[in-house]
């Protein structure tokens, strides 16, 4: 009786091994029509994902079974072939779209400031002490510089952790044309710099970026008898306390600062939070890749619709990204419609996130990719 079930199991068996092999060799052919789709969507700016006609697809798979109690599993069934489906034409396809390149071996980088401003340390940090930088006067002028071809890299703040999202810089980015391929995090200490001889009492006037006014706040707003005059850099306003010698101007800057344009530091650690980092990025003018990249930026625009960010960030979790940073910019030309920027854990080179990127671009107007970096923090 063994026997005969364990023959009649053999049977069985074989019969499903036949099954597969016609299965694979149909499989094979799918794919091959899938690729050939999607060279077609390249080639005419068509998404990958059409999710009305993978509902339809998969409706009408449905309706082809002889047996209705199959349904659900032919629902699995086509939901993971078509899934499989887009992740070949992004790894075939798609991917041909977003062109890398090299690192630049010795690069020219761009700042926003003076030597001994917070900005020339963080390139230094970042390119271990490269010599070869080009200082100017705004955010601007720094991807001006790039886009002319001046430099090769910028590095400029993105984010404060007690005053938060530099404005400026990220309504530039959002232009476009430049990525960020690398970030870094410095450590700011804020210091109260006078001119030589000069005490606290005799300070009438204290110059200094916006942000490290804002994030010196209450320190300075003891200083009742002294006007806070905002500058465009911190070194600048070293620089300009120095150069006058006036014992009644301060500068908020560092202490490298202060070693650079010989003044007194007359308070250190002056900022109102003792965890004060800023967060900066790497800028050039072509997009890199790494193979350790673990971090992708996106900035994107939404229908004006109720639940459009809610299915944006249910692709995330469906994808099981996870979301580092998120951030909002309002529009110039529109009431209350905003631009937004996220941060997510990934790698571009990874079909899992080229899907879960387009799907999440189906639902957008607009959708920039930014870079796609590994934060350098040491």
């Amino acid at each position: 009786m063994a026997d005969e079930k364990k023959t009649k199991l053999d049977e069985l068996r074989e019969k499903i091994n036949q099954t597969d092999w016609e299965l694979v060799k149909l499989f094979e052919k799918r794919m091959d029509l899938c690729r050939a789709v999607g060279e077609y969507k390249r080639a005419n700016g068509l998404p990958v994902l059409n999710q009305a006609r993978e509902n339809e697809v998969i409706k009408t798979r449905q309706s082809w079974l002889e047996n209705p109690d199959y349904a659900e599993s032919a629902e699995e069934l086509f939901t993971c072939v078509m899934g499989l489906s887009r992740k070949l034409q992004h790894q075939r396809v798609y991917a041909r779209k977003l062109e890398c390149a090299e690192p630049v071996a010795h690069p020219r980088v761009v700042y926003c400031g003076v030597p001994g401003c917070y900005a020339e340390e963080a390139a230094k940090k970042y390119f271990d002490h490269q010599q070869d930088m080009l200082s100017c006067e705004s955010f601007a002028e720094v991807f001006e510089i790039l886009r002319r071809g001046q430099a090769d890299y910028g590095v400029v703040p993105v984010e404060n952790t007690s005053t938060g999202a530099i404005d400026d810089v990220l309504d530039l980015l959002a232009g476009g044309g430049l990525f960020i391929v690398g970030q870094t995090v410095l450590e700011i200490n804020h210091c109260l710099l006078g001119a030589c001889g000069a005490k606290i009492s005799d300070i009438r006037e204290v110059y200094s970026h916006p942000q490290g006014l804002a994030q010196s706040k209450e320190y300075l707003d003891t200083l009742t008898q002294a006007k806070k005059i905002p500058y465009y850099n911190t070194a600048a306003a070293a620089k300009l306390v120095s150069e006058t010698k006036d014992k009644t101007k301060a500068a908020v800057a560092s202490e490298y600062a202060a070693d650079l344009y010989s003044l007194e530091v007359l308070a250190r650690g002056i900022n109102r939070r003792e965890n004060n980092h800023t967060r900066f990025a790497v800028i050039g003018r072509a997009l890199e890749i790494p193979k350790d990249a673990d971090t992708v930026s996106i900035a994107f625009t939404l229908p004006h619709k109720s639940g459009t960010l809610k299915r944006v960030l249910s692709e995330f979790a469906q994808a099981r990204l996870n979301l580092l940073h998120i951030e909002s910019r309002p529009l110039a030309d529109k009431n209350f419609e905003y631009l937004f920027f996220i941060d997510f854990s990934g790698n571009l080179k990874n079909p899992e996130v080229l899907d879960a990127l387009e799907k999440v671009r189906d639902e957008c107007l607009t959708l920039l990719v930014l870079g796609n970096f590994k934060e350098k923090l040491n």
